[in-house]
């Protein structure tokens, strides 16, 4: 029974990646086939029009040194969202904001969002929003689809997708892959709308920006992001395409999206690199061109060991980028860090990457 619904799963996965191949390659714009922030956002489908952030404050929690806020904002048409607001305590004058983005992480159900970064649960190495928010910045987490208050298990579909449980069994541990079941097909309903579901991310994560930006102890002209993971992916593409972002982290995030669905084979993937594709991408560039596109706004990438990544293609992966901040005399704005360790954000490289942001935001 199990071996049949791992069929299922494949082959709807193989489906969501041949659609999404396909679809959108901008007909017409023949003009240029560099990448731009702009033509970018067209591959994406576009976002949306932005309604009022319509914020409400859930909870209130007091801390020796800082304030943590759960608060909710509308993204786009009835949808909300759920987020942590981490406040410095005896903040005098505005302070630079950090936006704080969640890895996809291990374990199924995807039970851990939001709290993970900001230090209420999950892996206690990855608690960054919080670690940055003592060193005197405010910050927001916020959940990504589809965790933690945002899971399949609280979504109206949860009933519909009882029905269709998909487990794996991998290193002699269970593995519920029902909620990529259910990521894929919200992925395909965007899909159907001419939209992707990478801009559904990148969107909402600029909604968190528009709540932190309206913070009354934020200066909204020194903001970050920072994330692990697919964390450090979405940080990488949401500072492509908001200006607003002055400074960027990302621990094991960007890899180039040729690895996975340029060659003439398909990797079984769950999580964000299962529904990442942006259709007509490869006409116009992949992420090493995103990277050198951030120039010359600061970005430090720290990597550990990552499968699914050759050294050859980590080399070639920050190759543009260098050669672009150096172009634009200014090289020390961009940084790749690989190391020996695993597949983690390892305390000195957290350090590493708060000093980053202590440098080019200059908080005090």
């Amino acid at each position: 029974m199990r071996t049949i619904r791992m069929l299922r799963l494949s082959l709807f996965l193989a489906v969501c990646w041949a659609v999404s191949s396909c679809t959108g390659t901008c007909a017409g714009d023949t003009t240029s086939t560099s990448l731009t922030p702009k033509k970018f956002i067209s591959l994406l489908g576009g976002f949306p029009e932005k309604p009022p952030l319509a914020g409400k404050v859930l909870e209130i929690e007091e801390f020796p040194k800082y304030t943590r806020k759960l608060v909710e904002y509308t993204t786009e048409g009835e949808e909300r969202i759920q987020a942590f607001l981490l406040v410095p305590r005896q903040i005098r004058d505005k302070v630079p904001g950090i936006l704080a983005i969640h890895q996809d992480g291990g374990s199924r159900p995807y039970q851990f969002g939001k709290s993970e970064p900001a230090g209420v649960a999950g892996d206690p190495g990855l608690k960054y929003g919080l670690e940055l928010c003592l060193r005197g910045y405010v910050v927001i987490c916020p959940d990504r689809f589809p965790f933690e208050s945002r899971s399949l298990a609280n979504s109206r579909f949860k009933e519909t997708f009882d029905d269709f449980p998909l487990f794996t069994r991998i290193q002699g541990k269970d593995f519920d892959l029902t909620e990529n079941l259910y990521r894929g097909c919200v992925a395909n309903r965007l899909l159907f709308k001419g939209r992707t579901y990478i801009g559904k991310e990148l969107f909402e994560l600029q909604r968190a920006v528009d709540y932190l930006c309206a913070q009354p102890e934020v200066d909204s002209k020194r903001i970050g992001v920072i994330g692990h993971f697919a964390g450090g992916f979405n940080a990488a593409l949401l500072m492509y395409v908001d200006p607003r972002i002055k400074a960027g982290c990302a621990s094991c995030g960007t890899f180039l999206i040729h690895s996975f669905f340029g060659g003439n084979s398909l990797r079984p993937m769950s999580g964000l690199s299962a529904v990442n594709v942006v259709p007509g991408l490869k006409k116009w560039g992949d992420v090493d061109d995103i990277l050198a596109g951030l120039a010359p706004r600061p970005f430090l990438e720290t990597r550990g060991d990552f499968a699914y990544i050759s050294e050859e293609e980590q080399a070639g992966l920050a190759a543009k980028a260098r050669a672009r901040y150096a172009e634009l005399g200014v090289p020390d704005r961009f940084e790749y860090v690989p190391y020996d360790g695993g597949h983690v954000f390892r305390k000195d490289m957290r350090e590493k990457s708060y000093a980053w942001f202590d440098r080019w935001l200059e908080a005090e």
